[in-house]
């Protein structure tokens, strides 16, 4: 709709410059304030963030932001053991010596000095001394990609937020190409991927989220066009977690990306092949669900007997497995909206039926 009166604005105004020369100079004087309008009405953005990943020996991650393409300095990211995950916003950098504060929406505090190879990362938390290091890993600097999108639509607004995360891989292994392809697959990224040429690839993310809001937002223009809301949508950072065996697990808000990988092979990991019982596993988590009906499901009636372990999306943390099942998925303006549950079941509840391969992974 907007193309089309776009067009015959400017054909209308094309008519009346050819008849004298003041119309001439106002037809280029609406046409430069119509592009202007128009690109407004639509905004994106891409940065960069370098990314440090680090882990102390009670397997606690650190993860540091810097935006290296902006004046932004980013956030830092603490998980502790039992994967409870706080931000805290850098409000000063110091680029000469690293020297840096940070602080969390409650106001807690963090400083430090960025981490590097020999050193690691020390720093204060909360007034204690903390110390990280670098795990022996290809996740151990990373990229994180954040793309920002805006659009009016008659009252309404959209606020779009949403953050990617890359391996490193300097020597280009297939391995870590398939990951980033697995992970990154609805944005662009494939296993060929060229990640030397940035703005290459900032272009083909852009091009490709571009389409797939826009294309998702005007599918609903007619039906909110006129409602004074702004929606606000912000798909976080994804969590990470390092484990022995080189696996690597990847979890965010958007579950269906929630995932296991080898590092050194690339394969996504099933639970087949970290559980040799599954049926084990699964009575577990029915009991689970059955003692915690009300604090983790609330009074939804849903039928446990059809609850099975095939299309599920599991990540791991430190202190065992997280299990979410998606019960509604709705395909509307953010592809957000999904209705699931989550079950956690902890190391020790499992430590019998995991893999002689893998005994080792929450050590």
């Amino acid at each position: 709709m907007k193309n089309k009166l776009l067009i015959f604005i400017i054909a209308s105004l094309t008519l009346i410059s050819m008849n004298n020369s003041i119309s001439f100079i106002f037809f280029y004087f609406m046409l430069a304030f119509l592009i202007i309008l128009i690109s407004c009405s639509a905004l994106s953005n891409i940065c960069n963030y370098q990314h440090f990943y680090l882990i102390n020996k009670n397997k606690e991650y650190l993860n540091i932001l810097i935006l290296n393409n902006n004046n932004e300095y980013g956030s830092i990211y603490y998980s502790d053991k039992d994967n409870n995950r706080i931000e805290y916003k850098i409000k000063k950098l110091n680029k000469l010596d690293g020297y840096f504060k940070a602080e969390s929406f409650d106001g807690k505090t963090l400083n430090g000095f960025l981490p590097n190879k020999n050193s690691g990362f020390e720093g204060r938390l909360n007034n204690e001394n903390i110390y990280f290091e670098y795990p022996s890993s290809y996740i151990s600097e990373t990229n994180i990609i954040q793309y920002t999108y805006s659009n009016n639509i008659g009252k309404a607004k959209l606020n779009y937020k949403i953050y990617l995360f890359l391996l490193n891989n300097p020597n280009n292994l297939s391995s870590i190409n398939k990951i980033n392809a697995s992970i990154n697959k609805e944005f662009g990224i494939t296993e060929t991927t060229d990640y030397k040429d940035q703005q290459k690839l900032y272009s083909i993310i852009e091009k490709t989220l571009n389409k797939k809001i826009q294309d998702n937002f005007d599918k609903l223009e007619n039906l909110i066009s006129n409602k004074e809301k702004i929606y606000d949508i912000n798909v976080s950072i994804p969590n990470i977690n390092l484990f022995n065996n080189g696996l690597i697990s990847i979890s965010s808000n958007k579950i269906l990306n929630n995932a296991t990988y080898s590092i050194n092979s690339g394969e996504n990991i099933k639970l087949s092949d970290l559980i040799i019982d599954t049926n084990k596993c699964l009575n577990i988590i029915k009991y689970k669900m059955e003692k915690y009906n009300n604090s983790i499901i609330g009074n939804r009636n849903i039928n446990i007997s059809n609850i099975n372990l095939e299309n599920n999306y599991f990540y791991l943390t430190p202190k065992g497995i997280m299990f979410n099942w998606v019960m509604d998925y709705k395909d509307n303006i953010i592809d957000e909206y999904i209705d699931y549950i989550s079950i956690f079941i902890e190391s020790k509840e499992i430590d019998d039926i995991i893999s002689h391969k893998y005994k080792n992974i929450f050590d």
